[in-house]
């Protein structure tokens, strides 16, 4: 299978306080790329929102999440986008709009939902674009970075898979991910 690229990563210093460049703006975090396919969450104005086996975690303190990432030394890649035009959707806030994305979905489910789709539907209507043909996280950023959303790029506890500052990660199908759906389950 081919690889997907990720190119001029920095590291991210996660040791104390939550760092300032995760405070604000919008990232989606993937999991755990070391082991494809990784989960995917998405940090919203310092909240983070995520759709698992278990079901919906929304506005997780992002000092939760740095806290757990410096315990477990978890690989983890973040993926800060662009400010979009607007921060209120539908009269409601991005934050808000995130919120009831996830919540929409009981849990992740094979050949159903999985934890990409509330991000998908996210940067759909708040960057404006197409993702009929998004069945990965792959497919959603060659969207991004075919609209110059991606802004840049963050690693923590990466750094001995990071090469001149990029990262290569075979990319997996969505077959893959209902396969890993399936597992978690068991």
């Amino acid at each position: 299978m081919s690889e997907y690229t990720f190119k001029n990563i920095e590291e991210l210093d996660i040791a104390g306080d939550p760092p300032d460049a995760l405070s604000t703006g919008i990232h989606i975090i993937l999991f755990n790329p070391i082991t494809p396919p990784p989960h995917l969450l998405i940090l919203v104005q310092g909240a983070v929102f995520s759709l698992a086996v278990s079901g919906p975690r929304v506005n997780w303190a992002l000092a939760e999440l740095v806290t757990m990432l410096h315990k477990r030394k978890m690989p983890t890649l973040f993926i800060t986008l662009h400010e979009p035009e607007s921060l209120v959707i539908k009269d409601s806030s991005v934050k808000e709009y995130i919120h009831d994305l996830t919540v929409i979905h009981p849990g992740v489910k094979a050949n159903e939902a999985s934890c990409l789709f509330p991000i998908m539907e996210f940067c759909k209507t708040v960057y404006n674009i197409d993702i009929s043909k998004v069945k990965v996280i792959f497919d959603l950023l060659d969207q991004l970075e075919h609209n110059d959303l991606i802004d840049k790029l963050w690693q923590v506890n990466m750094s001995k898979w990071i090469v001149g500052g990029e990262f290569h990660i075979t990319r997996y199908s969505e077959e893959e991910v209902s396969q890993m759906i399936t597992n978690l389950k068991i």
